[in-house]
């Protein structure tokens, strides 16, 4: 299913947020964010985080439908690292090759920039799992009980993919 792929700014703050919000409700295990701290935030964060790393988002019929994003890691020994967070499609459009195009766009704008992308995936979230196994990113560790959500503990994978 072909949609439409681009880097977010600063106009779409608006979109990214209702997008990120609805993820945060759908699955509130699978995101360390919480929803409440989400939605009390200003548009000003939004576009904040559209100017720090890079924000895709994929489009279907001219509606944000999805998106992931990249930032780089700070630390000056580790500057040639980014992490991905936020991989996200409504339901309906899963399984459909959006995501593939996600992590194209993401793997395309950081190949300019990093050696490696990071990524945490709560360990239930088996789709992402897969998903992420089939694009070749590598588990190297689990942080056990990472989040709580609903009085539950959750672990996360920590993976990694070589972009050289």
């Amino acid at each position: 299913m072909a949609g439409v792929i681009r880097q977010l700014g600063e106009s779409d703050a608006k979109k990214l947020r209702t997008i990120w919000i609805e993820a945060l409700k759908a699955e509130p295990e699978m995101y360390e964010a919480f929803c409440a701290s989400i939605e009390k935030r200003p548009l000003s964060h939004f576009k904040k985080r559209l100017t720090k790393g890079a924000v895709f988002g994929a489009f279907r019929k001219g509606k944000l439908v999805g998106f992931s994003a990249l930032r780089p890691v700070l630390s000056p020994g580790a500057r040639h690292k980014a992490e991905m967070w936020g991989l996200y499609l409504r339901e309906p459009l899963r399984g459909k090759g959006l995501a593939m195009e996600l992590i194209d766009a993401i793997e395309g704008f950081a190949r300019e920039k990093f050696d490696v992308i990071n990524v945490r995936v709560v360990d239930k979230n088996r789709r992402t799992r897969r998903f992420l196994d089939r694009v070749g990113y590598k588990l190297y560790g689990i942080e056990r009980r990472a989040i709580r959500s609903g009085g539950r503990f959750f672990d996360v994978e920590l993976r990694a993919k070589r972009l050289l």
